[in-house]
């Protein structure tokens, strides 16, 4: 099940969060960095998640198999694991997030972005009904 984040005519790309997603960002939002973190988010799904999308030096890149990560800045660890959906991409589903340990991904960390990936070959979500 996935749920609102940022739906509506002001963004060009919607962004959809599973439960797991909205309590990791309900926590961070409680500090300023959180805060930002939120705010960014609103921004490039305002503006569209394309123009913030691609290889490095991007805060959305990709993570393989058709899953992508949404982090604040390069240096940011904490990540944000989704997938595009819809006509243009014009639709981000994220279902997990984690902060990584450091600079590269941990085994378990592997497993997770895989469990997306097959979430999203397998069509395994669905938007919670208003």
């Amino acid at each position: 099940m996935v749920d609102e984040l940022f739906v509506g005519e002001a963004y060009a790309t919607q962004v959809w969060v599973s439960e797991v997603v909205r309590d990791k960002l309900d926590r961070l939002g409680r500090t300023d960095a959180g805060r930002r973190f939120l705010e960014k988010i609103a921004y490039y799904a305002e503006q569209g998640f394309g123009d913030f999308t691609g290889g490095r030096g991007c805060p959305i890149r990709t993570e393989g198999q058709g899953t992508f990560r949404v982090s604040q800045s390069v240096s940011s660890l904490f990540r944000v694991i989704g997938f595009f959906d819809g006509p243009d991409n014009a639709v981000f589903i994220a279902m997990d997030a984690f902060t990584k340990k450091g600079q590269g991904l941990s085994n378990a960390q592997r497993k997770r972005i895989a469990k997306v990936a097959r979430i999203k070959a397998k069509h395994e979500w669905r938007r919670r009904a208003p």
